[in-house]
Order: structure tokens, then C-alpha cells, then sequence
């Protein structure tokens, strides 16, 4: 893998395999305060990687932008939307 350790270090396919989940965690706390459960049977997750430069005057500036290095490092975030 040319030495990514993220990569090698992370996604390990023993790290898959080893996965536990405790009731605990499967558990839904209870509702507090402004909540939302909905049943969600058909549903799309969409992802684009974007130059933050097309985000920024979207977000609050006072939250920053998780960027990362594109294919070519030039520093992208994550733009998401959900189709219900």
C-alpha cells in the first residue's frame, strides 16, 4: 500500500472482523429536548468532495471546515445530503 498507514493501520480486514456491538450500544438513549426518530426504509446518502472555497459562505464562520488533500492534494470537505 506504499507505506499509507492510515490506511494499513485502520482498515484492516481483522478490524471488521473483531467488531463487537454491546446492547449498550444498540440501545437509543432517551429523547431529551428537540429530537427527531423516523423509520428510514428508502433512503439515498449522496457525498460530494468539494473546495471548501464553494462551502465556506454556507457555514457559519465559526465553525471551521474539515478539509483533507484531494487526488491531487488540493484540500476538499465533504458535502452530504440525505433523499428520504
Amino acid at each position: 500500500m506504499g507505506g499509507d498507514t492510515f490506511t494499513e493501520a485502520k482498515f484492516t480486514e481483522a478490524t471488521f472482523t473483531e467488531a463487537k456491538f454491546t446492547e449498550a450500544m444498540l440501545t437509543r438513549p432517551p429523547v431529551r429536548g428537540r429530537d427527531v426518530e423516523a423509520a428510514l426504509e428508502h433512503f439515498a446518502i449522496v457525498s460530494y468532495a468539494v473546495p471548501p472555497e464553494r462551502v465556506r459562505p454556507h457555514v457559519d464562520p465559526a465553525f471551521d471546515l474539515d478539509c483533507f488533500a484531494g487526488p491531487h492534494g488540493e484540500p476538499l470537505v465533504w458535502v452530504s445530503m440525505v433523499a428520504v
